[in-house]
């Protein structure tokens, strides 16, 4: 719908910096080129702080990896999203699990699964801030494996096909950067969801859409 609009998408494309006129956006450079803006929209994620940079601002964004795991496809098992609560607990207070014994706990795991409509069962997650360090480790597999047996103990016999990692974009009072910058004219910031970003992303992307063009 966006391309149907006009909306044209770079793919494979980094943005290499971002000139300013009188403290207000007026162009960004790109590998494959230049685009003369008067506003541009800071999505990226864990990587927010490195965009904020090329105007001047310090942006407190840190990466937090998290990894999953998923499974052959089975027949219909779960309806909804299972989430444990201390999932939460850890996502708002790293401390709690930086003051436990447990490995599991240490690394961040809190249960969390859902299953998709192929029938593929995600497990996961951990919470670890190690940069931007996106490699799995076999021991925190491991962990959100048995943390899931713990609750659902049929899932023994479930393959599990791959695990990967990610990053999710952490602030310490766990508060998303929405809206417009003070001092960088044009410069707007949409990041920071942590967790949540594709769940808040159609009413973030309406909210800023009337913003910038009211």
């Amino acid at each position: 719908e966006a391309m149907d609009m006009g909306c044209s998408f770079l793919k494979h494309t980094s943005v290499t910096g971002i000139d300013l006129k009188n403290n207000a956006v007026s162009k960004v450079h790109t590998t494959a080129g230049s685009i003369s803006t008067a506003c541009v929209i800071n999505a990226a994620g864990a990587w927010a702080s490195e965009i904020s940079r090329m105007v001047g601002l310090d942006t407190p964004v840190i990466p937090r990896k998290g990894e999953i795991l998923i499974s052959e496809q089975i027949e219909p098992y779960l309806k909804g999203i299972f989430l444990e609560a201390r999932y939460i607990a850890i996502k708002h207070d790293p401390s709690i699990a930086e003051k436990s014994n447990d490995f599991a706990f240490q690394k961040g795991i809190g249960m969390v699964m859902e299953q998709t409509s192929e029938g593929n069962i995600l497990l996961g997650s951990s919470r670890e801030f190690v940069g931007f360090d996106r490699s799995t480790n076999e021991l925190i597999v491991e962990a959100i494996a048995k943390r899931a047996l713990h609750f659902f103990p049929a899932l023994k016999n479930v393959s599990m096909i791959r695990s990967f990692a990610g990053l999710r974009p952490y602030t310490p009072d766990g508060l998303p950067y929405l809206g417009p910058v003070n001092g960088v004219e044009g410069f707007i910031m949409a990041a920071v969801h942590e967790g949540d970003g594709i769940a808040l992303a159609p009413e973030t992307g309406r909210q800023l859409a009337e913003l910038i063009v009211n």
